[in-house]
């Protein structure tokens, strides 16, 4: 990314824009700053309800005795209650660690040895209190919001008992050391008003000022200065002044950005995100509140394309992503009509501010639109990157799959200028058990010029699966990667000990009119004797039990129990009907199913049982012979690949022409013993 390349009417063009933003968060942060101030009250409003009994809005939690920090000899500060941030410094310093929200009240305890409320001399509140809070304050933009050089110090709001400066409050816990307790408060709002008293990011000097009286004696008292900052603004400002100083690093520092694609192609889309940093974190907890994409096109030679301010959708927090975890992320696409013309330059700004209108613009910055390019050596491992997951089925030949579980795959051109015009994966998948391959070609999907991804689909278990990549580049040159391969355990490899008290069965769809397996066939496996309801879709002819929300994952059901067995293809119409044909039977299956023969016979299709195996064979006519699915098919589709269900799995399936040709034999054989 290089800096923007000033030209005649492009600096004014991009300026103007930032402008308009500029007024508008100018006109923000002047209410934000000047809208409420101790000496301008706005609004008529009742302070919190909690707020109105002053001991019942501080009641420290049972037990709460925190460390207290001296101010002055027998008097020393506490926080009042565990429930708030605390805002007293760490022992030998006077900044505190913690950052409160700016809308809650912060509630303190002054602790005393000798008694501080003396009753002739000792008002609760007005120019004459024994005991005032001090505060002083600059905003996160650098301005002074209360300030000593103003004579703009903070005190309470009003002089009312319900927002007095000080008063008494009984000791919770027994501390003979400091008897006399006395609570003091930041409150949020004005006593009398609904304008905030703080904002956030806003940091905060404060002190306490007390009298001490001893019948002859006034003495006044200032504590130490303490310091802390109000959470909710970027943890750094660009504005000088601000305790939060950062200058024009400021952005980087608060605000992640990716641009991907950094270089972009001919008609590539561009998508940029943003994201909080781990400095926007605790304590500071600032988070994305709205931002801005400021874009400006240019052909080569300097004249304005187009330009236009996209606005970020709403920020969203999520778990982790580019930075800490809990960040404020949000994202938003330049479309591919920014990149039809090779060498037209774009130029951009991002404007980002927090949930509180702070605002932060990263420095402008630009890129070039590349052309196309072409493949450098021919070779695919020179020109690409292949990545599946898992990563083994490229580097070892015995990586397995789990049964249902997609492969993706993504292709990546390796070097950033050469884009891919098409690519495509070659799958072959067999089923051993009958030695039958079938070969489909899928096409990948651009998901950019350079980046194209695709999905090996889930198999049955007891699959083999074999495949590689071809990819073209803009002028025809043709990438050919090595043959990879993975298999998917078979059943006997997931469940090597079937218990007695269970059984595994499969049930195969096959279209004789049109010589392939059915995908997508609806089967439904429901137990009459027990609670077993199972439905799930046939996958390359093959279906199972599996467990539930896991399709192609096997699960044992119980045994010796009666089942039926429904399959409903949306695909089959039956000799008459209108829709697609479900064929219903209701059998008993033991531990080890050993029956064989036909189960159902319809007019166009029949049932059969071979040990585990029910076949249900679509558009035949019985009984005549049937002929086997050819050894090899190729096309361009998954869903009718052919001959890949029948799995051994561990157990038994076996291809129709063989099981009918020993059915006609043993029938052979017991007629003829019949006949003798």
């Amino acid at each position: 990314m290089g800096s923007i390349r000033h030209r005649s009417g492009r600096r004014s063009a991009l300026a103007g824009r930032l402008a308009v933003l500029a007024a508008v968060a100018t006109l923000i942060a002047t209410a934000y700053v000047l809208g409420a101030g101790p000496s301008s009250p706005v609004g008529a409003a009742s302070r919190p309800a909690s707020d109105s009994d002053p001991g019942a809005a501080i009641a420290p939690s049972s037990g709460y005795n925190p460390p207290c920090y001296a101010i002055a000899s027998g008097i020393c500060v506490s926080m009042a209650n565990a429930s708030q941030p605390n805002i007293l410094p760490p022992t030998g310093s006077y900044v505190a660690t913690s950052q409160p929200n700016p809308t809650i009240n912060i509630n303190l305890y002054v602790k005393s040895h000798t008694k501080l409320d003396y009753s002739t001399m000792g008002p609760w509140a007005g120019p004459n209190s024994v005991m005032q809070l001090n505060v002083t304050a600059v905003s996160w933009n650098g301005n002074p919001y209360y300030s000593v050089y103003s004579g703009n110090v903070w005190h309470a709001d009003n002089t009312t008992k319900s927002g007095h400066w000080w008063w008494p409050a009984a000791n919770p816990v027994a501390n003979a050391s400091y008897p006399y307790w006395y609570n003091l408060e930041f409150t949020a709002q004005e006593a009398i008003g609904s304008a905030p008293n703080f904002y956030a990011g806003m940091h905060v000097t404060w002190w306490i000022a007390f009298d001490t009286y001893n019948g002859s004696v006034l003495t006044h008292w200032t504590s130490p200065t303490f310091q802390f900052t109000y959470a909710g603004a970027w943890a750094y400002s660009p504005y000088p002044g601000s305790s939060q100083y950062a200058g024009s690093g400021a952005a980087s520092q608060d605000v992640g950005v990716s641009i991907v694609p950094q270089a972009p192609n001919w008609n590539d889309s561009v998508t940029a995100t943003l994201n909080t940093t781990a400095a926007d974190g605790p304590p500071v907890n600032a988070t994305i509140g709205r931002a801005y994409w400021i874009v400006e096109e240019y052909t080569p030679n300097g004249s304005v394309l187009q330009a236009q301010t996209l606005t970020f959708p709403g920020s969203s927090v999520v778990s982790s992503t580019l930075g800490a975890p809990g960040e404020s992320v949000t994202s938003i696409t330049l479309p591919a009509s920014w990149a039809q013309i090779q060498g037209a330059t774009v130029d951009y700004q991002f404007v980002v501010y927090d949930t509180y209108d702070d605002r932060i613009a990263t420095a402008p910055q630009s890129y070039t639109v590349g052309g196309n390019g072409s493949f450098s050596t021919g070779v695919f491992q020179d020109d690409l990157a292949l990545a599946v997951a898992p990563g083994s089925v490229l580097t070892s030949s015995n990586a397995t799959v789990a049964p249902g579980v997609a492969v993706p795959v993504t292709l990546t051109s390796i070097a950033p200028g050469t884009s891919i015009l098409a690519a495509q994966l070659s799958i072959a998948f067999s089923y051993p058990a009958l030695g039958e391959t079938a070969t489909t070609i899928l096409p990948l999907v651009r998901e950019r010029s350079t980046v194209f991804n695709g999905v090996i689909p889930p198999f049955p278990i007891g699959s083999q699966v074999s495949f590689s990549v071809e990819a073209w580049d803009f002028v025809q040159h043709e990438d050919v990667s090595s043959v990879y391969s993975f298999s998917v355990p078979t059943f006997s490899e997931l469940v090597p000990v079937l218990p007695g008290n269970a059984t595994f069965f499969y049930v195969y769809v096959f279209d004789n009119g049109t010589q392939s397996w059915v995908s997508g066939a609806h089967v439904q496996i429901t137990g009459l004797s027990d609670g077993v309801n199972i439905e799930t879709p046939t996958s390359y002819g093959v279906a199972y039990p599996n467990v539930s929300g896991e399709v192609l994952t096997p699960a044992i059901v119980p045994a010796n129990s009666t089942y039926r067995i429904s399959v409903l293809d949306p695909f089959w119409v039956p000799a008459g009907g209108l829709s697609g044909g479900n064929v219903s039977l209701i059998v008993s299956i033991p531990h080890v199913p050993t029956n064989r023969g036909p189960l159902e016979v319809g007019g166009d299709y029949w049932v059969v049982q071979e040990g585990n195996a029910f076949l249900f064979y679509l558009n035949a006519t019985p009984p005549g012979l049937v002929a086997a699915p050819p050894a090899t098919t190729s096309t361009g589709a998954l869903g009718i690949a052919g001959l890949v269900g029948l799995i051994a799995g561990g157990l038994m399936a076996i291809p129709v022409y063989a099981w009918w040709r020993r059915v006609r034999s043993r029938r052979q054989a017991e007629e003829k013993r019949v006949t003798l």
